[in-house]
């Protein structure tokens, strides 16, 4: 984890710095490098004053850590896996796999990607989980914007190798496991607020497992994020077939319109077609996104049970989320 402790590293260390680290008694390399970084930031700049030379020194530096950009890469890595294993179990039409079958799987595989990539890069594979942490200050708008990208990237490149995988006479009129109102009585409304909740509840179980307050250990905390995805797949596969996901969205969606068209079938017994970049289709962005600030803000400011991300620095926050992303190694 040398690399990674490097990732907010600031190359001039400032004496109120070096006070506020005696204070503390022992600290680590890492905790020395964000203390530098990003002296004197408040959470309060989210809203108020940003003194943007000290927070912009940590963006800087990551952008010259070479364990930044394998974080970056990894995203790009875990997203793709991720929604590649998780679609293909629905983009055959002809290969039925049950709705608790289908949770499953998504909540067995956040588990998974979460205790394989959380070291390196925190697992989220997930651009509303990015953005979360970046609004609660637990990582940089910049790790935020490039994980985003990655992760884009990689669901997109995860629905064409899935295509190239499903059998050619399957091929037409697939949805390729995209989102969409699948309960066809559901208004766009109903289902903004599904992905609102269900987001809610999975990025609210994110932040405890994080929390160092609560002890959890890497291999647990993986399991509990997977459990609550998989809760949320149970509770809104039905309804919007559960986004709580940009990305996850993303890729299977407009490669869907891309190979076969505006409208593809969903349902051969009904014929009812879908337009899978229709009219509905922001409620898996901003869904997701509005859930997950919202969870994110109540947990930190209501909820927290470790001083170091309800303190008054940025940096202990900073601080404490690589605490949970060393504990995966360390158990």
């Amino acid at each position: 984890m040398a690399d990674v402790e490097a990732n907010y590293a600031c190359d001039n260390h400032s004496s109120d710095g070096s006070d506020d680290i005696a204070s503390h008694g022992s600290v680590t390399k890492f905790e020395q490098k964000v203390q530098s970084a990003t002296n004197n930031l408040n959470p309060k700049s989210i809203v108020g004053k940003v003194k943007w030379s000290d927070y912009s020194a940590a963006m800087h530096n990551e952008v010259r850590s070479a364990a930044f950009w394998l974080a970056v890469g990894t995203e790009f890595l875990a997203t793709f896996l991720f929604v590649w294993s998780t679609t293909a179990t629905v983009s055959d039409n002809f290969l039925l796999v049950s709705l608790v079958g289908v949770a499953m799987t998504f909540g067995l595989m956040i588990s998974v990607g979460v205790y394989i990539w959380a070291p390196i890069s925190g697992g989220h594979f997930n651009p509303a989980v990015s953005i979360a942490l970046a609004c609660t200050m637990d990582i940089t708008i910049l790790r935020a914007f490039c994980y985003t990208i990655a992760q884009l990237c990689g669901s997109l490149l995860a629905s064409i190798v899935n295509y190239g995988l499903i059998a050619a006479e399957n091929r037409a009129s697939n949805s390729l496991g995209s989102t969409y109102l699948v309960n066809e009585g559901l208004s766009t409304a109903q289902g903004f607020g599904f992905e609102v909740l269900t987001t809610f509840i999975f990025i609210l179980t994110i932040y405890a497992t994080i929390d160092p307050g609560r002890s959890v250990s890497g291999g647990f905390a993986a399991l509990y994020i997977g459990i609550a995805g998989l809760c949320c797949h149970l509770i809104s596969a039905s309804q919007t077939n559960t986004g709580i996901n940009p990305a996850r969205s993303f890729g299977p969606n407009v490669l869907a319109v891309a190979l076969n068209g505006r409208s593809i079938v969903v349902d051969s017994i009904t014929g009812r077609t879908v337009d899978m970049l229709g009219s509905f289709y922001w409620i898996y962005w901003i869904g997701p996104i509005v859930g997950a600030i919202s969870a994110a803000g109540l947990y930190v400011m209501f909820f927290t049970l470790d001083d170091r991300r309800a303190g008054d620095n940025v940096q202990k926050r900073l601080k404490a989320y690589q605490k949970w992303q060393d504990s995966i190694l360390e158990k």
